[in-house]
């Protein structure tokens, strides 16, 4: 609601509420493991005639990088604010009053009936020298 000042102008105040935003936040994070596998290999070993199943093991190092991503997701909701307007009345210029048709239909009147006097007056001027003639 808006208040007036001593000088007409209207001041008012209106609440900013500010929308609120949605941020994701990702923390990625890597490193390097080392890792040592054991592979196993079956094979069979003829002895004396009889099969003997035997296990071969064989380590391997190897390295790993192993790469962690957490994410957050926050809403930021700006504080609201209040901002003060001042409205300053202006002074307009009425337009232009129109010309009244009266005045525009009298004119046409008087000079439609200048021309048929003159018209009138040509016709008896051409009359009158027919007369003479």
């Amino acid at each position: 609601k808006g208040t007036e000042d001593p000088f007409g102008n209207l001041l008012s105040s209106i609440l900013i509420t500010p929308t609120p935003t949605i941020s994701t936040i990702l923390d990625t994070t890597s490193f390097f493991t080392t890792v040592t596998v054991t592979l196993t290999r079956e094979i069979n070993i003829f002895f004396h005639g009889k099969k003997l199943p035997t296990s071969i093991l064989e380590t391997e190092v190897q390295v790993q990088t192993v790469t962690s991503t957490l994410s957050r997701t926050m809403e930021i909701t700006p504080t609201p604010t209040w901002q003060t307007v001042t409205i300053t009345p202006t002074v307009t210029q009425p337009p232009p009053s129109p010309t009244p048709a009266g005045q525009d239909i009298n004119a046409l009147l008087a000079q439609q009936r200048k021309e048929q006097e003159r018209k009138a007056l040509i016709v008896k001027l051409q009359k009158e020298q027919e007369r003479k003639a």
